[in-house]
């Protein structure tokens, strides 16, 4: 491994150990084995790359915005209003099955037609 890669690597498992993620002895093991220059097995490389994509993944879940929080097509967030609620929860009970297809469409066009002062 070239020392960029070997420190790169030093630092993921500093973050998995801040995070408390899974065998904390073994990535200590791992880190001390990179700290002296030695190889660490592929099963060790194996088991750093799925960490790596669980800590992405709970990053990710962190940061994400709340469910109450819609993204428009300019990436800008912003409460549902009361129409995409409404449409939201149709969508939610045509794919339940609660509504069927042409119920959702007649449902649909009667919200939007609320929603929009005509009727």
């Amino acid at each position: 491994m070239t020392d960029d890669k070997i420190q790169w690597t030093i630092n993921l498992i500093k973050k998995l150990q801040e995070a408390e993620m899974e065998e904390l002895s073994r990535l200590e093991a791992i880190k001390s084995a990179l700290e002296q220059d030695k190889q660490i097995s592929e099963n060790d490389k194996k088991y750093l790359k799925e960490k790596y994509v669980k800590l992405e993944e709970n990053q990710k879940n962190k940061t994400e915005p709340d469910s109450e929080i819609v993204h428009n097509p300019l990436g800008q967030a912003k409460k549902p209003s009361e129409i995409d609620s409404a449409l939201i929860n149709l969508i939610e009970r045509l794919a339940k099955g609660e509504i069927s297809p042409d119920q959702y469409d007649s449902l649909r066009k009667k919200t939007m037609g609320k929603y929009s002062g005509s009727k």
